[in-house]
């Protein structure tokens, strides 16, 4: 996860959809969450031949931090 807190003044990370490469506590303090790569990772496809790129796909989640607060 990418802390951006300095940037905005806001609790915010960045990170891959449903924690893809991070660590497995992450993932794994969500129920049912399963991160895999073909439908989170982000990816580029190239021609080959002239090098011109053909589909992109940026994948990113925006995590808030946030505090229990007791009414």
């Amino acid at each position: 996860m990418e802390n951006l807190t300095a940037v905005g003044g806001l609790p915010l990370f960045v990170s891959k959809p449903h924690f893809l490469d991070g660590d497995s506590s992450l993932a794994g303090s969500v129920i049912g969450m399963v991160p895999t790569a073909s439908s989170h990772d982000t990816f580029l496809d190239i021609e080959p031949n002239t090098g011109l790129l053909a589909r992109a796909h940026k994948r990113l989640q925006v995590n808030n931090c946030y505090e229990q607060d007791d009414f």
